[in-house]
C-alpha cells in the first residue's frame, strides 16, 4: 500500500504581517539603512531590521493565514491604476506596495544532517526571502515558484524566523494582480542527507527521472534510489493501464525513495495521468486518439473577497463551476497558473492550456519558462505551452526570440506543443510556434494562414463575448458567443476556442472607467453567477443554433425566453436555509478546521444591504458581481499578540440584482458549530 509521507508540511499558518514603504527605508523596518546591509555582509552587523531574530515589533502585526492579498484591504481611488482595478497600490503608493511576512517555527534538533527546504508557490511581486537574518535569495517575478535550501541556516532545537519583504510597486501585467505571498507555502524535511530536488521529477511512462539536493560531503555513488506505481485506491501495480480523459480522469501515484548506503533519505510522491494529446491539421485536438473540442475560458488568479489569494477549495468550486456549464479546458491569463489550480483541473479531468508571463529569449525569461515547465510537466490536464500573448512590439527580432524559445520549451519538454495568442499582426510569433493562436477571428487571417501552412492545427486563443452585466444583455455585438463558436466547430482542423473571459476578473474594465473597478466579458460574473450570454453558450453546446438563440432573443413570449436565459435554476447546493427574504446557499456542508478550507455562500435577498456575522470561523471576504464594486471586502484582521484576534466577524453587503456571495474560512483548531448570519436568516456547519 501506499505510504502516507510526513516530511511535506504545509505551512500557511500563522504569519505576522506589516505594510513596509517603497519610498522611505526608515519607515521600512529600517531595512537596507544599517551601516553593512543584507547585501553587503553575511548578516547585517548593525541594528536590527525586521528579518532579525532579535526583531520584536511583530508583536503588534497583523495575524494573517496565507495565501493572503493586501491589496484587498486598500482603498479604491479614480487616480489610481486603471489595469489594477484602481486600487491604491503600485508607484503612486509607496506606502501600501511594499510587505513584511515573517513566521517563527522550530525544527527539531533531530533534524540536523537532513536537507529542510520551503517552497514559496507564488509572491507578488519581488520578493526577499531572510532565515534568521541571512538574506538567501529573491524572485523578481509574481508568477514562479521558488524554493530555497534552509539546512545550513537553521538552529536546530531553537526558535528560527523565516522572513520575506515584497515589492509590489512595478505591476508585471495589464490586470488586477493583487500583492503578497498569495500561494501556498511548503517546508520540506528529509529523512537522511539527500533529497529530491523540488520540481526534477521527469515521468515518462513508468520511467522516472530526478535530481538531488545534497549536503555537504555526500558521496554520490552511494545513492540509490526505488520507483513505485500505486493506483487511485493505493494498490501497488506494475504497470499504468487506465487512461485519463475528461469523463474518467484516473489518476496514478508515484512514489520514488532515495536511498544513502542502503537508509532511506527522502521519499516524494506525486499523481501522475497516462494519456495522450496532440493537434492534428485535419482532426483538430485529439485525446486519447479521440477528437476533443476545446470548449475553453480564459481565466484570471482573482476572486471575489480574497483577490489573488485564492485557497485551494476555493480553486475547486470555480472549476467545477466552469464545468457546470460545460467548459472543459482553460487558457492561464496570462501567467503560470495556480499549481492548486493544476491539481484540481487534473482531478476533474479539464484541459489546460499554460501560458508563460514574460515573451523572450534573454536569460531571465528562459528561466520563468523553465520554472514553469519544469514544476507542471507531469500534469495530465496541460495540453499546451503558451509562449506569450499579443507581443505587438515585436518588429524583426520576432523570428530569432521565439524560435530560441521555443526551442527551449521542446528540450524541456518533448511531448507538448508551443502556442501563442496572436492579436492579428504578429506572424511572425504565430509563424515559429507549433500551433498558432488566434486572439479574435476579426482581426487575425485564420483561413489565408490555414491555407498557407496546412500542415498545423489552430486553436482560438482568444474570442469574445458582449460584455454584459448579470441582468442585461450585453452592450457590445450580441452576436459573438454564437459568431465565435460557430467559426471554429465549421473548422474540423481547428482545435477549438478559449473564451475571453469565463468570469469577470478585478481590473482591466475596457472600454469602461472609473466607476467601473472589474472587467465585463466574464459569461460568468465575478462571484460565478452566469449572465444571459452564457446560457446562450450553453444552448449552443447543446445543439441551438444561431436562428434559433436570436429567436429567443426577440421573442416577446417570456415563457420562451424563460427556458432559454437567466432565469433557468441553478443547480441545487448541499446546505440551503433562510426565509422569504432572504436565501443562503452553502456550497458544502462541512467545513475543515485546519485554517485552509473555505465554504462559498450564495446570498440571494432584494434588500439594499445586509449585516452578516460569523461566528466559529473567518469571515475571509465577499462580493456581488457588480462591476462597479468599491466596498469594504472583509473585516479588519487581528493583531499577531493575540488582542482582537482576527477582528470582529461582522460586515455590511450589498447585494447586486439580488444576489451576494460570502466567503468564510476554518480556523485552525477551532470546535463547535459554525454560525453564518445574513440579515435575519442563519446557515450552520
Amino acid at each position: 500500500m501506499l505510504a502516507a509521507l510526513l516530511s511535506l508540511f504545509l505551512f500557511n499558518n500563522g504569519w505576522s504581517f506589516h505594510l513596509g514603504d517603497a519610498a522611505s527605508m526608515s519607515e521600512d523596518f529600517a531595512h537596507g539603512t544599517q551601516y553593512f546591509t543584507h547585501m553587503a555582509k553575511y548578516r547585517s552587523w548593525s541594528g536590527v531590521d525586521a528579518t532579525s531574530l532579535e526583531f520584536v515589533q511583530d508583536s503588534s502585526w497583523t495575524t494573517v493565514n496565507l495565501p493572503h492579498d493586501w491589496v484587498v484591504d486598500l482603498p479604491y481611488s479614480s487616480e489610481a491604476s486603471h489595469s489594477h482595478g484602481y486600487k491604491c497600490i503600485g508607484w503612486k503608493y509607496p506606502q501600501n506596495s511594499v510587505g513584511w511576512y515573517r513566521k517563527e517555527f522550530e525544527v527539531p534538533a533531530s533534524d540536523k544532517g537532513k536537507v529542510v527546504t520551503v517552497e514559496f508557490e507564488g509572491i507578488f511581486r519581488s520578493s526577499e526571502i531572510y532565515i534568521n537574518g541571512v538574506y538567501i535569495g529573491h524572485e523578481r517575478s509574481g508568477y514562479a515558484s521558488r524554493w530555497y535550501d534552509l539546512s545550513d541556516y537553521l538552529r536546530y532545537g531553537e526558535r528560527n524566523v523565516i522572513a520575506v519583504r515584497v515589492d509590489a510597486s512595478l505591476e508585471e501585467g495589464w490586470y488586477y494582480e493583487g500583492a503578497g505571498i498569495y500561494r501556498n507555502v511548503w517546508l520540506r524535511v528529509s529523512d537522511g542527507p539527500v533529497a529530491i530536488r523540488p520540481h526534477s521529477l521527469r515521468i515518462n511512462g513508468t520511467e522516472v527521472g530526478c535530481d538531488y539536493v545534497c549536503m555537504p560531503g555526500i558521496d554520490r555513488g552511494s545513492i540509490s534510489s526505488r520507483v513505485r506505481w500505486f493506483d487511485a485506491t493505493g494498490r501497488e501495480v506494475a504497470r499504468l493501464t487506465r487512461p485519463w480523459s475528461l469523463e474518467d480522469p484516473y489518476l496514478y501515484t508515484v512514489q520514488v525513495d532515495i536511498y544513502y548506503n542502503g537508509e532511506l533519505s527522502d521519499s516524494v510522491s506525486e499523481k501522475y495521468g497516462v494519456r495522450t494529446a496532440s493537434f492534428d491539421p485535419e482532426q483538430g485536438f485529439l485525446l486519447n486518439g479521440s477528437k476533443v473540442f476545446l470548449k475553453g475560458a480564459n481565466v484570471h488568479l482573482d476572486a471575489a473577497g480574497v483577490g489573488v489569494g485564492v485557497p485551494d477549495e476555493l480553486w475547486r468550486w470555480r472549476i467545477a463551476r466552469l464545468k457546470e456549464f460545460g467548459f472543459n479546458a482553460i487558457r492561464t491569463a496570462h501567467n503560470p497558473a495556480s499549481p492548486s489550480m493544476l491539481r484540481v483541473c487534473d482531478e476533474m479531468g479539464v484541459l489546460v492550456l499554460e501560458e508563460v508571463r514574460q515573451y523572450g529569449a534573454y536569460p531571465e525569461a528562459l528561466e520563468l519558462l523553465r520554472n514553469m515547465i519544469e514544476r507542471d510537466r507531469n500534469h495530465p490536464c496541460v495540453i499546451a505551452w503558451g509562449m506569450g500573448n499579443e507581443e505587438w512590439g515585436v518588429q524583426g527580432d520576432g523570428t530569432a526570440v521565439t524560435r530560441r524559445a521555443v526551442e527551449y520549451a521542446h528540450e524541456l519538454d518533448p511531448s507538448r506543443p508551443t502556442t501563442y495568442g496572436n492579436s492579428g499582426g504578429e506572424y511572425l510569433i504565430d509563424d515559429e510556434v507549433d500551433v498558432p493562436g488566434y486572439n479574435y477571428i476579426r482581426q487575425n487571417r485564420v483561413d489565408q494562414d490555414h491555407a498557407a501552412h496546412p500542415s498545423r492545427s489552430a486553436i482560438g486563443t482568444e474570442e469574445t463575448t458582449g460584455g454584459g452585466v448579470r441582468g442585461a444583455r450585453g452592450e457590445f455585438d450580441i452576436d459573438y458567443v454564437a459568431t465565435g463558436y460557430q467559426f471554429y466547430v465549421e473548422r474540423p482542423w481547428t482545435a477549438g476556442l478559449f473564451f475571453w473571459t469565463g468570469f469577470d476578473y478585478r481590473g482591466e474594465p475596457n472600454p469602461k472607467v472609473w466607476p467601473n473597478t472589474g472587467s465585463l466579458f466574464g459569461l460568468l460574473d465575478y462571484c460565478g453567477y452566469p449572465k444571459e450570454e452564457m446560457w446562450e453558450l450553453r444552448g449552443l453546446w447543446s445543439g441551438e443554433t444561431k436562428r434559433e438563440l436570436k429567436a429567443a432573443r426577440q421573442s416577446e413570449d417570456p415563457n420562451y425566453r424563460l427556458r432559454h436565459f437567466s432565469r433557468r435554476p441553478f443547480v441545487p447546493r448541499p446546505v440551503v436555509s433562510g426565509n422569504k427574504s432572504i436565501v443562503l446557499q452553502g456550497h458544502k456542508p462541512e467545513l475543515q478546521r485546519d485554517g485552509q478550507d473555505v465554504i462559498v455562500v450564495d446570498v440571494f435577498s432584494e434588500a439594499a444591504s445586509l449585516e452578516v456575522s460569523v461566528e466559529g470561523a473567518e469571515l475571509l471576504g465577499w462580493g456581488n458581481g457588480d462591476p462597479q464594486f468599491q466596498h469594504v471586502e472583509r473585516p479588519a484582521p487581528g493583531r499577531a499578540d493575540g488582542s482582537s484576534a482576527r477582528g470582529p466577524q461582522t460586515l455590511t453587503i450589498y447585494p447586486f440584482v439580488g444576489r451576494a456571495q460570502v466567503i468564510i474560512r476554518s480556523i485552525e483548531g477551532s470546535s463547535g458549530p459554525v454560525t453564518l448570519t445574513v440579515g435575519s436568516a442563519s446557515l450552520y456547519f
